[in-house]
């Protein structure tokens, strides 16, 4: 994955909350580039009903969480 540059983030929201839309383009961005997702059966709505969200990792092992705002 050198090609995407990482950096920690502080987690919680951002400034620029990406919507729904968003959320499962960048998802599928990264399951072409060799991401997984975590939690597939559950995915959009692992964190609840009212939660949108894609859990992903990579083969290094490094997990993100991609939240839609709203």
């Amino acid at each position: 994955m050198a090609d995407i540059p990482v950096a920690p983030v502080p987690a919680g929201p951002g400034p620029d909350l990406p919507v729904r839309a968003d959320v499962a383009a960048i998802a599928a961005e990264g399951l072409s580039r060799g991401w997984t997702e975590l939690f597939p059966d559950k995915y959009p709505h692992a964190g609840g009903p009212a939660h949108f969200a894609a859990y992903l990792v990579n083969a290094d092992g490094y997990e993100v969480e991609l939240i839609a705002a709203g």
